[in-house]
């Protein structure tokens, strides 16, 4: 909590290896949550570098895109399970074009203070420029998340 302000500081960091292609795909993220009864909102910035992997010769890098996650939860955080509708240009495991938009219906069901099961169903445009034989593609992520003090 920052101020009166209930914000949250997020730092995430991802990194994918394409060994088909030899590349790497590095992106580091810097945002603002902002939490006040059902909705949650989150503001921050994206740096991406792609490299080919063990040599940064051929580097691409994205300098700043800007991210956000917007959602609307079935009760008041926190709670010891909840239901979430959202709206994003990323997800924990996905940093793609920031231009699409990725819905989302999240759950999650807190065991402890320090450990949560996570699940997600995700829906986002497929292929590149719109040139994919289905305009949407559907995911599900789950996991567990442990807070760390």
């Amino acid at each position: 909590m920052l101020g009166k302000l209930p914000l949250q500081l997020h730092e995430k960091f991802l990194c994918n290896r394409y060994e088909a292609w030899d590349i790497q795909d590095l992106n580091f993220f810097t945002g603002l949550t902002l939490l006040r009864g059902r909705f949650d909102g989150t503001l921050g910035l994206t740096t991406r570098i792609i490299a080919m992997i063990d040599s940064y010769d051929e580097t691409i890098v994205e300098p700043f895109n800007l991210q956000y996650d917007l959602g609307l939860s079935l009760f008041p955080q926190p709670e010891t399970w909840n239901i979430r509708l959202g709206a994003s240009n990323y997800d924990d495991l996905l940093f793609e074009r920031t231009e699409s938009v990725i819905f989302s219906l999240d759950g999650n069901y807190r065991l402890s203070e320090r450990w949560r099961f996570l699940g997600s169903a995700n829906l986002r445009p497929a292929g590149n420029f719109g040139l994919s034989a289905d305009y949407y593609s559907f995911y599900i992520n789950i996991g567990v998340r442990c807070l760390i003090h």
